[in-house]
């Protein structure tokens, strides 16, 4: 019993604490890896641009994609947007886990924040409109969704 109620408090303290940090983080200048700014040309046209935002998880064999969008007000809040998006993918590689009926512990947990630190980088995307900045957290990994996938037990 008291193991199951171990199993069960620590993923949920993580979620909390993943929550809170989100909410009680300020914005700060930019000190995070990121890497250079990729200009989109204005002979791209903006529909593909849309297309390209909503293309969200695993994107590609080896690359699981997080999109962070915010107003052009916010002006060198790159680390922000670094933060968002690790605590973004982290979620949303949890959350691909369960949805797929695995068992989720604490070390399958701790994988995952490695993953994401280690393999995750940010770029941020100029688009022609300058009213919003978009900032791509790619993760690329050799065959990463059969790895992610392989860290968890099926029930």
């Amino acid at each position: 019993m008291m193991k199951r109620l171990i199993s069960i408090s620590i993923p949920i303290s993580i979620a909390i604490l993943v929550g809170i940090t989100h909410f009680s983080c300020g914005r700060a200048p930019h000190s995070g890896p990121l890497e250079s700014t990729q200009k989109i040309g204005e002979l791209e046209s903006l529909e593909v641009l849309e297309e390209q935002f909503r293309k969200e998880g695993f994107i590609a064999p080896n690359t699981f994609r997080v999109v962070i969008i915010e107003p052009a007000e916010t002006a060198g809040s790159d680390n922000y947007a670094l933060e968002t998006a690790k605590k973004r993918a982290y979620l949303m590689l949890k959350k691909h886990l369960l949805s797929d009926n695995r068992i989720v512990t604490s070390n399958v947990d701790a994988a995952i924040l490695g993953i994401v630190e280690r393999d995750g980088s940010l770029r941020k995307v100029e688009d022609a409109k300058k009213t919003r900045n978009v900032y791509f957290f790619d993760i690329k990994k050799e065959g990463i969704k059969q790895h992610i996938e392989s860290l968890a037990p099926k029930r």
